[in-house]
């Protein structure tokens, strides 16, 4: 189960203490790294989903508007 980068920092800390005295390919740090990337890509999905239903709402706003003027 993927878990956030909160967590997974976390749990490292404790396991290991300071975070900067990690290897580079370690499997600790190969964790933060794909941690950090599903914090990414769920950031940029959440971002697209708002922008998609801000323009499909304001769209649907529009016709209403027009529709009540004349």
């Amino acid at each position: 189960m993927p878990k956030s980068l909160a967590k997974v920092h976390k749990k490292i800390t404790k396991k290991r203490g300071n975070i900067n005295s990690l290897n580079e390919n370690s499997r600790d740090s190969q964790r933060l790294r794909r941690a950090g990337g599903r914090e990414d890509k769920l950031a940029r999905v959440s971002a697209a989903r708002a922008k998609a239903n801000q323009i499909h709402s304001m769209a649907g706003a529009i016709p209403l508007i027009y529709g009540s003027c004349s």
